[in-house]
């Protein structure tokens, strides 16, 4: 009998994690703007700026916008891998007749919920559907 694991369903699509990126890099974009004017009008500036010239900010600016990209490209990476664990159980789950969903039920069998994905995962989508192969 098939132990089926719940879904919690918390995983982000595509769309809220390219907005939540929009959303910080605006903020970021406004702040880096706000601390420029602060420190080109020689105004008190928020501590951790303290002593930075505007080329130090600007550095600082940019290595939170490389972290940011990074973070951008792990959250997406991790949000397509589990759409495509779920897809693997729901085939499992459901019992479809097609091919690639026989496949996954003989992987299930063998390794149930420990399938890697580009070892186990992949390689069946690859094998059943050649066309998708980029």
């Amino acid at each position: 009998m098939i132990k089926k694991v719940p879904f919690s369903n918390l995983h982000l699509s595509i769309r809220e994690i390219w907005e939540w990126f929009e959303f910080s890099q605006k903020a970021s974009d406004e702040y880096k703007l706000k601390i420029r004017e602060l420190l080109l009008s020689a105004s008190a500036v928020p501590i951790e700026f303290h002593g930075m010239s505007l080329s130090e900010v600007n550095e600082l600016f940019d290595r939170h916008r490389k972290e940011s990209e990074n973070i951008l490209c792990l959250n997406l990476l991790v949000s397509v891998e589990a759409v495509l664990r779920i897809e693997y159980l729901q085939r499992v789950y459901k019992k479809n007749k097609d091919p690639l969903s026989r496949s996954f039920r003989d992987l299930y069998r063998e390794k149930e919920n420990r399938v890697r994905l580009d070892e186990d995962i992949l390689r069946l989508w690859k094998h059943h559907h050649p066309e998708l192969k980029g």
